[in-house]
């Protein structure tokens, strides 16, 4: 007889290969146990998708206070860079905004009334080395909750999304994602590729090497006005640090907003996993040394965010 054997998995977020079962028959008074182990002749490929759970994330946690959000092009009041129009000056009105032209027209101060800037793409990008998939959680799990809760919040504000990944193995971009297909943030995050053997001793990250030039495609190639990205990286010596400032400065030249999304792994692992074993206190010790001084550096051009701020 055949039968068809039916296997639901449960994992970690990301794409994983099986190379066999074991499967366990017994009674329900346990009075006895089989147990009957598959090797499989060829690995199977196994796509975790991550749980929708609710999360407190909120997209205003990304966008400055000033600046709305919207699926559609309108002209408003703002604090944009194009001028809408020209009005007379009222109590509480910035001097720098003063249009001298028109005042010395009409004899009257006048002040410029510029066109309300408003973002409808945000381009989330994560860049993951070994570190992040050692744990139990992993803080693989911890930056998949926060990347969906962008992404779920910004559809909810009828904005579009890209996401894209960037790990040690392989590199992978969504399609675009909107409110009606959501899903898709759920397929790309179960494509992430774990390492064969993860460790959580490294000192230098292929992926964080190639995150200015990967943002800067995904952002060119997605948005033709300004947007917002959120980038989650775990910047681990100087030379990352020089790589965020300056893709920053060449976002800056075409009015995109980076935010970024500290990620060290050691760090999470200490302030959100209870079985964390006492010997990585030392180096998430060291973790926050490095975290604060490569913060320090870039805190006066981009807008940062610490795990505490973001994961729930």
């Amino acid at each position: 007889n055949q039968h068809k054997l039916k296997v639901y998995v449960r994992g970690y977020v990301g794409s994983h290969r099986i190379n066999g079962l074991a499967i366990t028959f017994q009674d329900i008074f346990k009075l006895f146990r089989i147990v009957v182990k598959v090797s499989l002749g060829i690995p199977v490929a196994v796509h975790i998708v991550p749980a929708k759970t609710s999360t407190r994330f909120r997209i205003e946690l990304v966008l400055p206070s000033e600046v709305l959000y919207e699926s559609y092009v309108s002209r408003r009041k703002g604090y944009g860079i194009n001028i809408l129009g020209v009005r007379e000056y009222t109590v509480g009105d910035e001097f720098r905004r003063i249009a001298w032209k028109a005042t010395a027209k009409t004899g009257r101060l006048m002040v410029k009334e510029y066109e309300g800037m408003s973002y409808r793409n945000i381009v989330v990008v994560a860049s993951l080395h070994n570190g992040h998939y050692i744990g139990d959680p992993p803080p693989v799990h911890y930056i998949a909750n926060a990347v969906l809760g962008i992404v779920s919040s910004a559809c909810e504000k009828n904005m579009r999304v890209r996401v894209g990944i960037i790990t040690e193995e392989s590199i992978k971009i969504s399609s675009e994602i909107t409110k009606k297909d959501i899903d898709n943030v759920h397929t790309i995050l179960s494509l992430i590729e774990w390492p064969l053997k993860p460790s959580r001793f490294y000192s230098y990250s292929s992926s964080n090497r190639i995150v200015r030039w990967f943002v800067k495609q995904l952002v060119y190639d997605s948005c033709r006005e300004p947007c917002i990205i959120a980038l989650f990286i775990d910047p681990l010596d100087d030379l990352d640090a020089e790589n965020i400032a300056r893709l920053y400065r060449e976002l800056k030249i075409r009015r995109h907003e980076l935010r970024l999304f500290l990620a060290p792994p050691t760090l999470i692992n200490f302030v959100y996993n209870k079985n964390l074993p006492i010997q990585y206190l030392d180096d998430a010790v060291k973790e926050i040394n490095r975290i604060d001084m490569i913060a320090r550096s870039l805190r006066r051009i981009a807008k940062i965010y610490t795990p505490d701020k973001y994961i729930v």
